[in-house]
């Protein structure tokens, strides 16, 4: 029995089989990333994060998950799945990209709360962190405080001339104010974004 037998083995044994087997899905099952064009196409690559991960390579497997993240698993939904593979580095790894990517996640699944508690603890105060911030506390009906988040991150959006940004924030504010009942502010607003 597999379970079996792996149990057996000695801490350095396992990590040396997930080493090898990261190897094997990473190199040789995977598909170029140029043609992912499905779950399936990256389910070996998928693998290779975990064993990555498991064999204690979380600099690697972080890597390797962004890389996936945004182009791949977030675009076509999956979220969860994103979710189980960032929480096998929770305790590696804590740098605030980190944080801020598992917070996405959270966030995409509808549990603004703990997105909220991730963004926070990446201590970041750049305007796109400001902004994620701004956004779980309007999913968790804090208004007030979400304006006051998307107002700090329009100066910094400002400061850094990211028109993008800026446009996302005053589309937030826009909400904002067309949750208060505020029309012509709103319409505004959304004008501006």
């Amino acid at each position: 029995d597999q379970a079996y037998c792996y149990e057996r083995l000695t801490p350095a044994e396992r990590i040396a089989l997930h080493r090898r087997a990261a190897d094997y899905f990473e190199l040789v099952e995977s598909e170029p990333a140029s043609q992912w064009e499905s779950f399936e196409a990256i389910q070996p690559y998928l693998t290779a994060c975990v064993h990555r991960a498991k064999a204690g390579d979380y600099e690697r497997a972080m890597q390797m998950i962004a890389t996936i993240d945004a182009p791949y698993l977030s675009r076509w939904g999956y979220e969860t799945e994103l979710i189980a593979l960032y929480e096998l580095l929770r305790g590696h790894i804590t740098t605030p990209d980190y944080l801020l990517r598992l917070g996405n996640a959270y966030r995409a699944v509808g549990r603004a709360q703990e997105a909220l508690d991730y963004y926070k603890q990446s201590g970041l105060t750049t305007g796109l962190c400001l902004e994620n911030i701004g956004w779980a506390l309007y999913d968790l009906g804090q208004f007030s405080a979400a304006e006051d988040r998307w107002q700090a991150a329009l100066r910094a959006f400002n400061t850094q001339a990211d028109a993008a940004g800026a446009a996302r924030v005053i589309g937030g504010l826009g909400w904002i104010a067309f949750l208060n009942g505020e029309d012509g502010r709103a319409q505004t607003l959304f004008e501006d974004a």
